[in-house]
C-alpha cells in the first residue's frame, strides 16, 4: 500500500466494507462486548446510514467547490472572497 491519501482511503473503505459484510453474514444477531449486548443488525443499519450521510455531504461539498471554481474560472468579481472560500473548503476536506 502506498502513502497516497486516495490509496489509504480506498484501503480503509475496503476494510470497513469487509467488517460490515462479516457482521451481516457471519456473526450472530447479537454480540456481547465489554459486558454490553449489541444488536448487530442495528449496528449495521447505523453504519450504512452514516455512510450515506457522509457520501451526501461529500457530494454537496464537491458541488459547491465545482461552482466556486467555475465562477473563479469565468472571472466572477469577488475581490478574492471566492478563492478564500475555496481554500477553506479544501483545507477542511484534506484531513
Amino acid at each position: 500500500m502506498s502513502d497516497d491519501p486516495a490509496s489509504i482511503e480506498a484501503w480503509q473503505q475496503q476494510m470497513s466494507d469487509d467488517i460490515v459484510e462479516r457482521l451481516r453474514y457471519k456473526l450472530p444477531l447479537y454480540a456481547t462486548y465489554s459486558g454490553m449486548t449489541v444488536d448487530l443488525k442495528q449496528a449495521i443499519e447505523e453504519i450504512e446510514r452514516l455512510r450515506a450521510e457522509r457520501d451526501e455531504a461529500r457530494r454537496r461539498t464537491n458541488s459547491i467547490l465545482t461552482e466556486i471554481d467555475c465562477r473563479i474560472e469565468h472571472g466572477a468579481e469577488s475581490n478574492g472572497h471566492l478563492e478564500v472560500l475555496r481554500d477553506m473548503f479544501k483545507e477542511n476536506t484534506d484531513e
